[in-house]
């Protein structure tokens, strides 16, 4: 069984959380052709509230909008 990409996102976000500015979501290095077009948002949106962690709700908000997404 794999994780999905969001929910494979989602774990490092939370797993490192040294990912906290716009600077460094960047050094993440993500594909941009593949955040713009496949990530399913809803799906990591989802994920997200059910962890229910406001610091995790943070980051996943900056990688979104460092994405421009």
């Amino acid at each position: 069984m794999l994780a999905t990409p969001e929910k494979a996102l989602i774990d490092l976000l939370y797993l490192y959380p040294q990912y906290s500015t716009e600077e460094e979501m960047r050094e993440l290095r993500l594909d941009e052709d593949f955040m713009q077009n496949e990530l399913d948002k809803e799906r990591l949106t989802e994920y997200t509230s059910r962890i229910g962690s406001p610091v995790l709700t943070k980051r996943v908000k900056l990688m979104l909008k460092t994405y421009g997404i």
